[in-house]
């Protein structure tokens, strides 16, 4: 016979599923302003993190097994890492050795809910909130209206009236006093080099430095096949470059992670605002070249290296796009 004793009742988080975590709300409203890799890490942080006492909305790993776990290169997990940091989601500790952790504390909030990173205590919607929560203004608006610049005075840039003659005086003495072999031009001893050959020497660079780098997306599709994990470039690089009108030769080594990174990064950035595909790829070498400065700023390399007949490709398209340009002008547009 069954026992028909009264059973205890059973408390709601027992009927949970422990491996559920509930993502916040919000998460909708800053999807948009994210890159899909960064998407992607950030509801990835969101699942990982920790959720109960003072490490509330912590995670703690290190690099290697992040991106071991998302199965990403290494550079694309720190590009991921470097566009939510200057978004303002989330703030990273660097382990201070090779035996430590990295410390990731997730800092936006939902707009309607509690705070993120220890803090649980419920936040108004104000305006300096809303300001504080809108990720895709990072930029410091000042309210100092700048100095107009002033207009160059033309006198002072203009070179001294008698220069020309004295120069020419000069000349004459030294020519008066010369031997007539030594005032003959000796030829130049520098090395020319054909534009065939240029191309050849910077190929040989740029291949260098990208394995110096360890960037090549060549080495990656192997480490990707090797490991039984998917072809790296995927629907979103394959729609990237759709719209780039480009098709990157995946078996050249003057392929890098972080051009093809990069340049997925900005067609997220730029996509539904109707840009031809020569401003794009524009975009795509302005990012790259940002990019590369900034991280010799850092102290690193420098990276973010394009393959040479990009600049070639967006050449192409820009003139093609200028003449479309040109011809869609009225008259009077051309006039002015």
């Amino acid at each position: 016979m069954s026992d028909n004793k009264a059973q205890p009742p059973v408390s709601s988080t027992a009927n949970r599923d422990p491996g559920f975590v509930k993502l916040r709300r919000g998460l909708r409203k800053h999807l948009p302003l994210m890159s899909s890799n960064a998407a992607k890490l950030y509801t990835w942080l969101l699942i990982a993190a920790e959720w109960k006492g003072e490490r509330r909305g912590t995670y703690e790993s290190t690099y290697a097994e992040i991106a071991q776990e998302l199965l990403w290169n290494p550079k694309m997990l720190r590009r991921s890492f470097s566009e939510l940091r200057e978004k303002g989601y989330i703030a990273i500790v660097g382990a201070a050795n090779q035996y430590e952790n990295t410390l990731i504390t997730i800092l936006k909030y939902d707009q309607d809910m509690a705070a993120f990173g220890g803090d649980t205590g419920v936040r108004s919607i104000g305006a300096e909130d809303t300001a504080e929560d809108n990720a895709g203004d990072t930029g410091v608006h000042s309210s100092v209206p700048s100095k107009p610049s002033s207009p160059l005075n033309t006198k002072v840039l203009e070179a001294p009236k008698n220069l020309e003659e004295v120069k020419e005086v000069e000349e004459g003495k030294l020519d008066a006093v010369r031997r007539r072999f030594y005032a003959k031009r000796l030829p130049s001893t520098k090395s020319v080099f054909s534009p065939s050959e240029k191309k050849k020497k910077l190929a040989a660079h740029l291949v260098a430095k990208i394995r110096q780098e360890d960037d090549s997306f060549l080495t990656w599709i192997e480490t990707c096949k090797k490991k039984g994990w998917e072809h790296p470039f995927d629907k979103d690089e394959q729609e990237a470059f759709q719209e780039l009108q480009y098709e990157p030769d995946l078996k050249s080594p003057l392929l890098s992670c972080e051009f093809v990174f990069g340049a997925v990064h900005v067609c997220d950035d730029n996509r539904g605002k109707g840009l031809p595909p020569g401003i794009l790829c524009s975009k795509v070498i302005d990012f790259c070249e940002r990019e590369r400065k900034r991280d010799k700023a850092l102290g690193a390399d420098g990276g973010y290296y394009y393959p040479p007949d990009f600049v070639d490709h967006r050449n192409r398209l820009r003139a093609k796009e200028r003449v479309i340009e040109q011809g869609s002008r009225t008259p009077a547009e051309v006039r002015t």
